[in-house]
């Protein structure tokens, strides 16, 4: 056997190592795009959270309920501590939860989104 290549078999290996790279950029890709797809769902999720925080906190828990569905979420807890109030949505099979008072007061270490104040939603 000689350990010599005949030139009919050089860059033989270049179609193969081709298809791989293709194949692995593709999944990479793939990987990537659905990645950000959650990243997107997750933030929406949360800026949900936020406003029917806000919106209960202004108006009540039917408030919240309004403003859930108004973003296509589901209102699944809701809870008014001493200092404010705190909803949990689904939006998606994605939960999103947010603390929010109606005074100008910061929420207390309760608050992820340390949004505070009154929401202009008519009436």
């Amino acid at each position: 056997m000689s350990t010599e290549r005949s030139r009919s078999e050089r860059g033989s290996v270049s179609p193969v190592f081709l298809a791989v790279a293709v194949v692995l950029s593709c999944g990479i890709a793939a990987a990537v795009v659905s990645g950000g797809g959650r990243l997107r769902d997750r933030a929406r999720a949360d800026a949900v959270a936020d406003v029917t925080a806000l919106g209960g906190a202004v108006d009540g828990r039917s408030r919240a309920e309004q403003v859930a569905a108004a973003n296509g979420a589901e209102l699944v807890g809701w809870r008014r501590s001493s200092d404010a109030v705190i909803a949990t949505i689904d939006l998606w099979s994605v939960r999103g939860e947010a603390a929010a008072t109606s005074s100008l007061e910061p929420v207390g270490s309760a608050s992820r989104s340390g949004h505070s104040g009154s929401l202009g939603l008519g009436r």
